[in-house]
């Protein structure tokens, strides 16, 4: 967006608005695999993708959890790093 604002000389972006959201809507992007334009006139593109999606968020927090449990230990002095 900086770049359309340095291509015009100005810092006006409400007239180039417009022209962002048609770009950005039009993109493929890379985790859905289509448009944003696509996905929003067919569902069932994005379908699949979000349930990849919900079970690596799903794998994240679990992962997540089991760092913060072993940072626990370790500041609890449960863990000695000698015997790891």
């Amino acid at each position: 967006m900086y770049k359309k604002f340095i291509e015009n000389g100005n810092r006006i972006w409400i007239k180039d608005l417009p022209e962002l959201m048609d770009f950005y809507n039009n993109k493929i992007h890379r985790t859905i695999g289509v448009t944003p334009t696509e996905a929003s006139k067919n569902l069932d593109l994005i379908s699949e993708k979000i349930d990849e999606i919900i079970i690596l968020i799903k794998i994240y927090k679990k992962i997540k959890n089991l760092i913060l449990e072993i940072e626990l230990e370790f500041i609890n002095g449960k863990i000695n790093l000698k015997k790891v």
